[in-house]
């Protein structure tokens, strides 16, 4: 959790130095170099199964961190995962319209009938 933290927190000021007025170019190269760390975490296996062994409050520390957030961009924004919850949200919508449908409106007449 402590490396998230300290990964997240890394600036643009400290990636160009503290004596250098940073360019355009520069927050390109961070930003560009930011993203990349992400992704290469995002493809150690067992990344996020880890962070569920954790403490509650620990969990909440990583889960505050914009490098874990960024991991959590990268694994979800994958086609197989885009796809399995394309299908899902399918496979609801046809067991809402199923069930309104096969559910019949109650007769309120009948019901106090005798």
């Amino acid at each position: 959790v402590d490396f998230f933290e300290e990964a997240s927190s890394f600036t643009l000021e400290e990636y160009v130095g503290k004596h250098r007025t940073p360019l355009q170019e520069d927050r390109e190269a961070y930003h560009l170099e930011r993203n990349d760390f992400a992704a290469n975490i995002s493809k150690l296996t067992g990344i996020v199964p880890t962070l569920f062994v954790l403490e509650g409050s620990e969990i909440e520390r990583a889960a505050a961190t914009r490098l874990v957030w960024q991991v959590m961009d990268c694994i979800l924004s994958r086609p197989f995962v885009i796809g399995i919850v394309a299908i899902d949200l399918v496979l609801h919508i046809t067991l809402m319209l199923s069930f309104r449908n096969s559910v019949a409106p109650a007769d309120v007449d009948g019901l106090f009938a005798a």
